[in-house]
């Protein structure tokens, strides 16, 4: 189980076969705020779910071979699917705290950055860096006698 905000969403590895965990077809969502389970998401394989942090109703699922869906969790029939291009599995899928850019890893390390934006924000209050003033080295004479 996984909580945010509002929204918790169920572990995706569910059931025992044969020795090993089987993957859940199905996205189960609960709602906090009414206290009632919301309409299931189907989604064969899901491996990893976030909810997006400012559209509240928007949740995005994605698989291990790199396909990701966006879905309004009150509306299921209403989703857009993607498809990142990878070569071998997706390890790792996270959403930035602003919810402008999603970032997909798989396991070769290669770490892909999808953003409906031109700009991409990764906070909500980004300030400019400010770097320190590279160190100035002392003027040195080499001659005969050093």
């Amino acid at each position: 189980m996984k909580g945010d905000g509002w929204a918790v969403n169920s572990d995706v590895w569910t059931g025992f076969r044969h020795g090993n965990f089987i993957v859940d077809p199905l996205v189960k969502l609960f709602d906090l705020r009414m206290q009632k389970a919301l309409p299931p998401v189907s989604f064969p394989a899901a491996s990893f779910i976030r909810m997006h942090p400012k559209m509240t109703a928007a949740a995005i699922i994605g698989s291990g071979s790199g396909q990701f869906q966006v879905v309004d969790v009150m509306n299921p029939s209403a989703m857009k699917i993607y498809n990142a291009s990878v070569n071998t599995f997706v390890t790792a899928m996270d959403l930035s705290p602003s919810g402008d850019v999603l970032s997909i890893m798989d396991a070769e390390g290669v770490v892909q950055m999808w953003s409906s934006m031109g700009k991409r924000n990764f906070t909500e209050f980004g300030n400019p860096v400010e770097w320190p003033d590279p160190p100035t080295r002392p003027a040195v004479s080499i001659g005969e006698n050093t």
